[in-house]
């Protein structure tokens, strides 16, 4: 079975995610945040992208399965709201396998930032310490209380976007596509 290459998505949808990314990164470098319009607007529209094409169950399913990763790190503090919702507008563009792939890959690499960055901060023993009891306790607060305001902080919009280009430009690294591609 082959894996899917970068022409099994429409131009649109190559166009318009890349499109929607560039823009949220602006809007998250410049301002820290991700504007509701922008998030809600690209679901809406792919969305109606996938109901014409006669795929609105991967629209669906994109925006499911994208967003509760993205929920789930938004409840634990790993990123931010405006990032989940991006997530689902990926998700309903690209459907369930790409849109997955874009996600763990967004957030693979952002957990690879966060980490260079307390190391950079002299924190990384102190995080992991704080995120064990966190996950042990079960609990989701205590692990960013003792990083100063906006330490961990940082705009994830643009390696949101950078794993798009990714996954897009080297079908190779997408690890979910082909297993749900399996399953059908």
């Amino acid at each position: 079975m082959a894996m899917p290459a970068p022409m099994d998505m429409s131009v649109l949808q190559l166009a318009v995610v890349s499109l929607v990314l560039a823009c949220a990164s602006v809007y998250d470098v410049r301002e820290r945040r991700v504007p509701n319009w922008l998030s809600y607007g690209a679901v809406l529209a792919g969305f109606g992208y996938q109901l014409a094409a006669g795929a609105a169950s991967a629209a669906l399913l994109g925006v499911l399965m994208c967003g509760c990763l993205g929920v789930l790190m938004y409840a634990l503090s790993r990123l931010g709201a405006g990032d989940a919702k991006l997530l689902m507008a990926v998700g309903a563009w690209l459907g369930p396998g790409v849109g997955l792939d874009v996600t763990l890959l967004t957030l693979v690499t952002g957990a690879a930032v966060g980490c260079i960055l307390l190391l950079r901060a002299g924190r990384a023993l102190q995080m992991a310490r704080e995120l064990w009891l966190s996950v042990l306790t079960l609990t989701t607060n205590g692990a960013r209380t003792w990083i100063p305001d906006g330490a961990l902080s940082f705009p994830l919009a643009p390696v949101m976007a950078a794993s798009w280009l990714i996954v897009a430009l080297v079908p190779e690294l997408r690890p979910v596509s082909p297993l749900l591609e399996a399953l059908r």
